[in-house]
């Protein structure tokens, strides 16, 4: 077995991961040990072992096979997971073979102590295993790996920059010692790993730590927004207000404030973009039936009112709603078995419960673009057309396109293409099994191409 300097131990190697990530360690640890308290006998060596030997026979009879070299009792040694290419590793070819190796073997067995210490040793190891671990062991790995590359004491010379003036400000000056040193840990964090989170008690002044912190990047010129629930709002802007309740007027704090579903874009000319993430939680109701539907109600009542507020604002008060699904393009999925039906159900490969807009948005994607760009819709030939960016994408999903239809969709495409005018490339797209056959596709390939339309592509 490996050494306690083995950087994973009794659990293998890294080749062993994708083992360990079926979460069933504690399981084999704790069959592994009954297995060796019945039916194995364990002698430790004073040392390293310079090579492995493998005995396979049954008691009372003749060897069946040796393998000796670099063959440890591990998945490497076993040839289970890949291992060094240029170990040597011999196997006995016949009995006479065998018995030599296996004296070998039975000299250095008798030569070491016969004594419980070595295996229970062992099974103290996967004990340890197999024993329950608490779920605060996580946050403590966390910590170590966070920490480990520090020294005892934070560097306050190297992490705070002295020149931005943080220590001459009011906030700096009312913070306790332990208060300044999160802050200079807070901000040691930010540099390093682009994050950090505040998480002493209640009552410990996490707060003014924040604003600390804040006021040490306003002072290197960066700005600062800070996002917080409404109720909460007029805590933080009380310390950027001329106020006699803020003793901390004198550092003039310029950060923003926002909350997660603020939209007081009419109220400074701003122009934010948001995402939110929810889960559909049900709601037992009727007409909202889930948390995202509650949240889609309150931004359209929300853009209504700020409408009806200033009738003067012109800015984009939408938003678009997306639900994650498998991709619209079905994977291929052959059967065996059966390859002409999987060949016939390929045919189309776009799912025929998608939409038009649920392929449309995938294309987005695929191709890079913006999940905001404006979309325009045109019918061109009984056909809808759409364009996305201003033209840099425009899309027929029509799902049949006759051979007569060919020609005025293409030309009609092409005009429109004119009237927007795209700065770049303008990439087409169709579904590929709208077309009656290869000629009339080809067709309108040609006539795309002629006009200058290069990029054409078909799903």
């Amino acid at each position: 077995m490996q050494g306690n300097d083995g950087d994973l131990g009794l659990t293998g190697s890294d080749t062993d991961r994708p083992f360990r990530n079926r979460l069933n360690v504690h399981w084999l640890a704790r069959e592994c040990a009954a297995w060796i308290k019945k039916k194995v006998e364990l002698r430790g060596a004073p040392g390293a072992l310079p090579q492995s030997l493998l005995i396979a026979s049954k008691a009372e009879t003749a060897l069946t096979r040796v393998i000796t070299g670099n063959c440890s009792f591990s998945t490497e040694g076993l040839g289970i997971t890949p291992g060094n290419q240029f170990s040597l590793i011999q196997c006995s070819e016949g009995p006479e073979e065998s018995a030599t190796f296996s004296a070998w073997f039975t000299s250095i067995w008798n030569s070491l102590p016969a004594n419980e210490q070595h295996k229970n040793a062992f099974l103290a190891r996967l004990q340890e295993l197999a024993s329950p671990k608490p779920a605060s062991l996580i946050y403590y790995l966390t910590l170590f790996q966070i920490f480990k590359d520090l020294g005892d004491e934070l560097d306050e010379e190297r992490i705070v920059k002295s020149a931005t003036g943080i220590r001459n400000t009011t906030v700096w000056k009312k913070l306790y010692k332990f208060q300044r040193d999160g802050v200079i840990g807070a901000i040691d964090k930010l540099e390093r790993l682009g994050g950090c989170i505040i998480a002493d008690s209640v009552g410990l002044g996490k707060t003014f730590e924040a604003l600390a912190i804040i006021k040490y990047y306003e002072l290197r010129n960066d700005r600062v927004l800070v996002l917080v629930p409404k109720r909460l709002r007029d805590n933080w802007t009380l310390y950027k207000a001329n106020d006699r309740r803020n003793f901390l007027a004198s550092d003039r704090f310029n950060y923003d404030v926002l909350n997660h579903t603020d939209l007081q874009n009419a109220a400074d000319d701003g122009n934010r973009r948001v995402i939110s993430i929810q889960l559909p939680e049900p709601t037992d109701r009727q007409d909202y039936p889930t948390i995202s539907a509650i949240t889609r109600e309150r931004l359209r009542r929300a853009g209504k009112k700020i409408r009806e507020k200033n009738s003067m604002f012109a800015g984009d008060l939408g938003f678009r709603v997306f639900k994650l699904a498998s991709s619209n393009i079905r994977a291929w999925d052959p059967k065996r078995d059966d390859l002409p039906t999987t060949l016939e159900e390929s045919i189309d490969h776009l799912k025929s419960d998608r939409t038009e807009q649920d392929i449309l948005f995938e294309l987005l994607l695929k191709l890079g673009l913006d999940l905001t760009v404006p979309i325009d819709k045109q019918a061109i030939a009984g056909k809808a057309v759409h364009s996305v960016g201003a033209g840099t994408l425009l899309a027929c999903m029509a799902e049949k396109i006759a051979a007569s239809e060919v020609e005025p969709l293409a030309l009609g495409i092409v005009a429109w293409h004119k009237t927007l005018s795209p700065a770049g490339d303008t990439t087409i797209v169709f579904r590929d099994s709208a077309f009656a056959n290869d000629v009339s596709k080809t067709n309108l390939t040609a006539i795309l191409q002629q006009h200058g339309l290069e990029n054409v592509r078909s799903l």
